[in-house]
């Protein structure tokens, strides 16, 4: 599932912004829990935080690799909240709709959502 459709069924909005407070062991342990994102130095079923894994659609959990992995590349490859990856649970930045409006540095406005405003 998409970030945009999580955080939408919670009447709320994604927020790549908000993203790198997610991006990491400690949090993505704590929303998952240690039985899918390992003790904190676990080699076996841990928590991924490497350069080496990255994309749009992290941080999450990978039920594929049955770990947590962070976005070792967030500069690169931002968060996209349109963004899903079958085999992943997505960790999302979701924000209240009041919060501060939808910005084009947030990543947020898409050209679909542009077209639905117009």
């Amino acid at each position: 599932e998409n970030c945009d459709d999580a955080c939408g069924r919670k009447k709320m909005r994604c927020a790549p912004s908000v993203a790198p407070l997610l991006n990491t062991c400690p949090v993505l342990r704590k929303e998952f829990g240690s039985a899918l994102c390992g003790q904190p130095g676990a080699l076996a079923n841990g928590c991924l935080d490497s350069e080496a894994w990255y994309g749009h659609d992290l941080p999450a959990y990978s039920e594929r690799l049955k770990r947590c992995i962070t976005n070792g590349k967030p500069a690169e490859w931002p968060l996209k909240c349109h963004v899903s990856e079958k085999t992943n649970r997505r960790l999302c930045p979701c924000i209240p709709t009041s919060a501060a409006p939808p910005s084009l540095d947030d990543g947020w406005l898409t050209a679909k959502y542009t077209r639905e405003v117009l």
